[in-house]
């Protein structure tokens, strides 16, 4: 091979790797990763430089609306639960109310465009006390904070189970007292019992829970306990059986009321406990056993 043959060979193996390695820097630039933050931030100060009708205008974002909304957004900040989303998901229209067309009520949000039944129809039903929200939600801001003398005329709508209770056992809770009463200052407040009332059991420390294991809340009249009720409780109320008992020692003395008033105001026969100690025409009125033997809260009676 020639020289001007060698220089020609090598000349077009240049030109091939230029070519090669022009291709590889095209592939690269086509995967180049994305333009710095400083661009980003030139762009927006582009953007900011351009005559107001010609920016690409965002809409309002949430912590704009709560520069002149504060106490909307504090509301919802304190106490929105679900509600905490962005306002312009609700408030769809807004700065648009006109004083001369009242439409105040055209372009504040819907509640039903978010909150449905499963049916699709309202969401508490179709009972008319309950398909205005606001009546109860008064501020959907907070929507959780209830006030109970707005609701207070709708509790039995809801709460069927409990206004029966009410309705089918008079007491003084249902003639005394209304729900706002118990259920004071917003709706979901479970009141204490010690709340209103004392102990009646001077000897007994006695918190909601053990009150509630004799006297059903909606129903209170209607006593019922278990059977390892304290002897104590029960002489909160009955303190002339508790002096007998404890005055004249007997089996007696040690056993639960519970064990012979299985109910409240009701009496096991004493052949429960005692069998037929008699002949059968003797047996046949237990009542009869305090006769000889005294009452049975004080056997030594007689």
């Amino acid at each position: 091979m020639t020289r001007a043959n060698r220089l020609i060979l090598a000349a077009g193996l240049a030109t091939g790797l230029l070519l090669l390695l022009s291709a590889g820097c095209d592939k690269r630039a086509a995967v180049s990763p994305p333009a710095p933050a400083k661009q980003v931030v030139a762009a927006a100060e582009t953007q900011a430089e351009l005559p107001v009708y010609e920016r690409d205008i965002k809409p309002l974002p949430t912590e704009q609306c709560a520069r002149c909304h504060v106490k909307e957004f504090t509301n919802i900040k304190k106490a929105g639960g679900k509600h905490r989303i962005d306002c312009v998901r609700c408030h769809v229209t807004f700065h648009a109310y006109n004083p001369r067309t009242d439409n105040y009520a055209d372009i504040m949000p819907k509640c039903a465009s978010c909150h449905q039944s499963a049916s699709g129809g309202a969401y508490h039903g179709d009972e008319p006390a309950l398909t205005a929200c606001l009546n109860c939600h008064a501020d959907p801001h907070q929507p959780n904070d209830i006030p109970m003398s707005a609701v207070e005329p709708q509790c039995a709508k809801c709460h069927t189970n409990e206004a029966g209770e009410v309705a089918a056992n008079p007491s003084a809770h249902a003639t005394a007292v209304g729900c706002a009463d118990c259920h004071s200052d917003s709706h979901g407040r479970i009141p204490q019992c010690s709340d209103c009332h004392s102990s009646h059991s001077p000897e007994v420390s006695m918190q909601s829970k053990d009150c509630m294991g004799c006297h059903p809340v909606h129903k209170p009249t209607r006593i019922s306990y278990p059977n390892t009720a304290s002897q104590q409780i029960c002489a909160g109320c009955h303190a002339d059986v508790e002096t007998a008992l404890k005055g004249n020692l007997t089996k007696h003395s040690d056993v639960s009321c519970a064990r012979c008033h299985p109910n409240h105001k009701e009496l096991e026969p004493c052949s429960t406990c005692h069998g037929h100690p008699h002949n059968s025409a003797m047996m046949q009125d237990t009542n009869r056993c305090n006769e000889c033997h005294g009452k049975a809260h004080n056997l030594a009676a007689n």
